[in-house]
């Protein structure tokens, strides 16, 4: 009697799917294993006994892990030039802005299509952006809702969707994120290291100096690059923020994850989206969540960002191929190769060694046969490509044929 069991779980796209185990009666259930171990396959038991398959990143919910691994394996193979890449990319996003940044305390939505780039470097063409920001109370419903409906009446903003929202001029801005899968924006040396980025002149209030986005002007918040590197071609999370009343005015400053109330950083901004970095990557976004809540981000001078991107070019350098060790020199020790063996050798027209059947010697036997046959003074033979042997086959007999066609009958 075989026991078949189900376990049912959301996927990344959020529709249910299945998992059919059929062990054999004498088998025992799957190993619980342990939430920090990076398998593909993890189980649990709740207290009722039922098997439960484990999200494959302990730190987010399952559906939200399946599509974070799934667009690291798949991110190569998905075009950039048909937009398969841009929307897969638009799509984890989403998922990660739910789960950190949930509604109603935060609305997050999809800019339009932005004809120009919102940041310098950063190509409009492959590009699309989501914003963040805090929600108000029950006025800045009201606010949406009279702003949505004065913005309806201009025909630049007709193909508004009714599910989006809106945030008001009193609305703190808490991070932009952009999908950027220009190849040739990922393979420049400047994305290799950290390094700074600056606002386009024209989101710049030529009033205020403040970063004007979607008609709301903003003076603070996080900036979240989905990017990636060329070598291998892979996804990665570049993390920057601003303050134009800061030093830094419009720029957009790599920031190492320090915080007011936590100092000491991550010692860079950039990060892969292999499991192994997800911790790190949960971290920064938490530290987006403290900023929006009023902590403080604490930018790295010049030095830490040179220092940072040092350690950058070192971790690259490392990951290259290392040299190959030189072959060793042939031993000194006596051959055990004969004279009648040697002699048995013949050359084939490209200069190599062939033995009795046309047969090729190793590499190492060769070069040992060409030694020997110099030192002693041995002159092999150059072997007759065989289409010469039939040639000379085919002349041979007609050579007969003629002598005997010239040769008198002597019977008659």
């Amino acid at each position: 009697m075989s026991i078949s069991l189900s376990l049912q779980y959301k996927s990344a796209n959020g529709k249910d799917e299945f998992a059919i185990f059929s062990p054999k009666e004498s088998s025992s259930p799957p190993e619980v294993k342990n939430a920090s171990q990076d398998d593909e396959l993890r189980y649990e038991a709740d207290d009722t006994g039922i098997v439960k398959v484990m999200s494959p990143i302990h730190l987010f919910p399952k559906p939200l892990a399946l599509s974070y691994q799934n667009f690291l394996k798949h991110y190569s193979s998905l075009q950039f030039t048909d937009g398969t890449r841009k929307e897969a990319g638009s799509r984890l996003v989403a998922s990660l802005l739910g789960h950190y940044f949930p509604k109603p305390k935060f609305n997050y939505w999809k800019l339009d299509h932005q004809e120009d780039s919102l940041i310098q470097s950063v190509p409009a063409y492959g590009t699309l952006y989501w914003a963040v920001t805090v929600s108000e109370e029950d006025s800045q419903v009201k606010d949406t809702a009279l702003r949505r409906k004065v913005m309806s009446k201009s025909p630049l903003d007709g193909s508004m969707r009714e599910d989006s929202v809106f945030p008001t001029e009193k609305s703190p801005f808490v991070l932009l994120v952009a999908v950027v899968t220009y190849t040739n924006f990922l393979s420049l040396p400047e994305r290799h290291v950290p390094s700074r980025l600056t606002f386009s002149n024209n989101l710049i209030s030529k009033t205020s100096d403040a970063v004007v986005i979607e008609g709301i002007e903003y003076r603070q918040g996080s900036i979240l690059i989905l990017g990636g590197k060329p070598r291998p071609l892979s996804p990665t999370f570049e993390f920057y923020n601003f303050d134009v009343d800061s030093k830094d005015r419009t720029s957009l400053v790599p920031w190492f994850g320090e915080l007011e109330s936590a100092p000491g950083g991550l010692g860079t901004n950039m990060f892969s989206l292999a499991t192994a970095e997800a911790e790190k990557v949960d971290r920064m976004f938490k530290g987006i969540i403290s900023i929006s809540a009023g902590n403080k981000a604490l930018n790295p001078d010049s030095s830490a960002i040179l220092q940072a991107a040092r350690h950058q070019v070192v971790k690259r350098q490392n990951l290259k191929p290392q040299p190959q060790p030189r072959p060793q020199p042939v031993s000194n020790t006596p051959s055990t190769m004969t004279n009648e063996f040697l002699r048995t050798l013949k050359y084939n027209k490209t200069g190599k060694l062939q033995g009795v059947g046309g047969r090729f010697l190793p590499a190492e036997k060769e070069m040992e046969a060409k030694r020997e046959v110099a030192a002693r003074g041995i002159t092999l033979e150059t072997s007759t490509p065989r289409r010469r042997k039939r040639e000379d086959l085919k002349l041979a007999k007609l050579a007969m044929e003629n002598r005997l066609s010239m040769t008198p009958d002597r019977g008659l």
